[in-house]
């Protein structure tokens, strides 16, 4: 130290002869020679005692100039210093956190739909959002969309239809049953909440949960309604699939796993500070699932983390897939007035047989990993033999190979859902022109030979083409059957 410091005085000391600094020029430097040139400067000014300043008082004071004249700099400075240590921690401006953190709104109308027994285009459920407000309720048959009659056509082809731009308008046309009379609303296209946790019914039997995220409290009420809906309805074999899953509320988790906990007093997880490790402990409220599958994956993250790990420590359920992200701490959001925050990392978490996982993920039950695999193509496809034009309506367009073999292969692409039976009606019609439109050809609903043979390209392509399988959902439903 004596003899770099005794270097620099040197260095001062020829300034007066010449302004040739003592290391490289800024514009070739290092990170490192910056970084060594700043500890000599900050040396020099406490050997000087210049200005009466520590190091302490000298970086608050250029932090303090650099704000007084760039004051756009000090998301980017706070966190410089907070991610020093920590890559979990950071600050954010209002509208930053509002874009990491806030809710999962989209624009749209906010219905699911699917293909009835019918063949119509039914609701079976509303999000938060414009259509719920305006009145459509679930049951409610799809008849028309700005004026265009979508009673047979194709979700994806009246999926296009609905969407649009955020505060447009779009016009609805339905039939509901239990009324017996259609029904038309104009919904105006707006934000819809999407929900964060959803179940649908794989087999009779396998009720598949998915959880995106545990971000708020609601996310703990449907899970439980979904839960009592389950026992009620005697389904307990249940798949819970959280890969993709980032994490979210470490309140909203434990709820959700004390309500899987029939034993009182069981430690669910362990958070462990700078000062003290707190355990959490089941209330005896739960009923566990009869045969429980969680699936996860390196996409699962943080609460998603202690979700997989309790249900694998407490054996509530095998976990299938790839090991976790490996996030095992947690931060607290402190807010300031101007909705500013501070996210600091204060809490790792310990999980009762498997410990500490930060940075390493907790390993699967069964260890399945997802894989390419060509398309399984339906055998006895229908052989096209046509070379000129079927137009709606006509003779041929009634019962044809030629339009049972465009179903089919529309069927395989995705644009048809019902099944092929030869005939063309709307819905077959409707496919034909999403198939058209998707090819930027004229949206005029013939079967030609210039459809004939894309078909025909795109089946070759689609067969040869590998897609990713879920063999984690596959694995999963051969535990449970």
């Amino acid at each position: 130290m004596k003899k770099r410091i005794l270097g620099l005085i040197l260095s001062l000391v020829l300034v007066f002869a010449a302004a040739v600094p003592a290391f490289a020029a800024d514009g070739e430097s290092s990170a490192d020679e910056l970084y060594r040139k700043y500890t000599a400067i900050r040396e020099l000014y406490e050997m000087y005692e210049l200005d009466g300043a520590n190091s302490s008082q000298l970086l608050d004071s250029v932090v303090r100039q650099i704000l007084s004249t760039n004051p756009e700099e000090f998301e980017h400075i706070m966190n410089a210093m907070v991610e020093t240590n920590e890559q979990y921690s950071g600050y954010f401006e209002a509208d930053t956190y509002e874009k990491a953190y806030g809710n999962t709104d989209y624009y749209g109308i906010g219905v699911a739909v699917r293909v009835d027994e019918s063949d119509y285009i039914t609701v079976i459920s509303l999000y938060e959002g414009p259509a719920k407000e305006a009145g459509i309720l679930p049951g409610d048959r799809l008849v028309s969309v700005n004026g265009e009659d979508v009673s047979f056509a194709s979700t994806e082809y009246t999926g296009d239809l609905i969407r649009g731009e955020a505060g447009t308008t779009v016009e609805i046309e339905v039939y509901r049953p239990s009324e017996a009379k259609s029904l038309k609303f104009s919904v105006k296209r707006g934000p819809v909440t999407f929900p964060s946790i959803s179940c649908s019914m794989i087999t009779d039997d396998i009720a598949y949960i998915y959880i995106k995220g545990f971000d708020g409290l609601e996310t703990a009420f449907d899970f439980f309604s979904i839960q009592d809906m389950l026992e009620e309805n005697e389904v307990g074999k249940v798949i819970i699939d959280v890969r993709g899953n980032r994490g979210g509320n470490g309140d909203v988790v434990l709820n959700i796993l004390n309500y899987m906990i029939a034993e009182e007093d069981v430690t669910m997880a362990l958070f462990r500070t700078n000062k003290a490790t707190t355990p959490t402990f089941s209330t005896g409220v739960g009923h566990p699932f009869e045969s429980l599958v969680v699936l996860a994956d390196e996409t699962s993250f943080s609460a998603a983390e202690i979700f997989v790990g309790v249900v694998k420590d407490l054996n509530l359920g095998l976990f299938v897939g790839t090991t976790t992200g490996g996030k095992g701490v947690g931060q607290n959001h402190i807010e300031f007035e101007d909705g500013s925050v501070l996210s600091l990392t204060l809490t790792e978490v310990i999980l009762p047989k498997t410990g500490s996982y930060h940075e390493k993920g907790i390993t699967p039950s069964i260890r399945v990993e997802n894989e390419m695999r060509a398309p399984g193509m339906p055998e006895g496809l229908t052989d096209f033999n046509y070379t000129s034009q079927i137009k709606p309506g006509s003779e041929e367009g009634k019962s044809s190979d030629t339009v049972r073999a465009v179903e089919e292969r529309l069927n395989i692409l995705g644009y048809l859902s019902n099944v092929p039976d030869g005939n063309y009606d709307l819905r077959t019609q409707n496919a034909v022109k999403a198939y058209q439109k998707e090819h930027h050809m004229n949206q005029d609903g013939y079967i030609s030979a210039t459809i004939v043979r894309w078909l025909s390209e795109d089946i070759a392509t689609y067969a040869k083409t590998p897609v990713l399988y879920d063999s984690q959902l596959e694995a999963a439903l051969k535990i449970l059957k």
